[in-house]
């Protein structure tokens, strides 16, 4: 079995070092990944930014020139805590690609699975928005790569405290009359343990 990784130090450029999402959650695995020894076993992928026509399967375009825009000229406040800088557009449209070229690789037989770690995040962004530290949402792109690809279906796995709001919002506009179904799993975090109640609330968008 073939583990790919995709990484590159462009991923720590985006963002402010002061910011709860920085380059340190980032470095952080890298670290252990390599002191485990684990860094060594996987095969590093070529990074490459998505272009504008897979960018346009799930975002609008007057957003994408906004958000190019305002990281081109130095960076800008898009909500409360979702913050560019210079290097957010290069760092966000290399990170969706290069988790598009990820599953183009096990598409194709390259590797068995892969590990993406880039930054910006992406679960909380939406079509026409920047949101929740996230700007351009690389997982739903890598699915809608992946059903543009031969793939009949494919399953999201979300691991947050926080719901993947821009992941369902996508495709259910992309796929209006395909069966989706969201399950939504809230944990109190004040006591993690199994024998405690876990809040179970499913979506089913038909």
């Amino acid at each position: 079995m073939t583990t790919g990784l995709v990484y590159d130090d462009l991923f720590l450029e985006h963002g402010e070092p002061w910011h709860v999402e920085n380059r340190r959650r980032l470095e952080a695995v890298v670290a252990r990944l390599q002191g485990s020894g684990l860094w060594e076993r996987m095969e590093l992928l070529d990074i490459q930014p998505a272009d504008e026509n897979q960018l346009l399967w799930l975002h609008d375009e007057d957003y994408l020139e906004e958000l190019q825009f305002i990281s081109q000229r130095g960076g800008g406040q898009f909500d409360a805590d979702t913050i560019a800088n210079w290097a957010t557009w290069a760092a966000a449209t290399t990170a969706a690609g290069s988790c598009l070229g990820a599953v183009q690789d096990m598409l194709e037989g390259g590797v068995d699975h892969a590990l993406c770690l880039v930054r910006p995040p992406g679960h909380h962004a939406r079509p026409s928005q920047a949101m929740g530290f996230c700007f351009l949402n690389n997982v739903a792109l890598a699915a809608e790569f992946a059903l543009r690809h031969s793939l009949q279906r494919v399953a999201i796995l979300d691991y947050d405290v926080h719901h993947g709001n821009g992941i369902q919002e996508m495709f259910y506009q992309q796929h209006p009359h395909k069966k989706k179904i969201f399950w939504k799993y809230v944990v109190f975090l004040n006591d993690m343990s199994l024998s405690n109640p876990i809040s179970l609330n499913p979506t089913y968008l038909n």
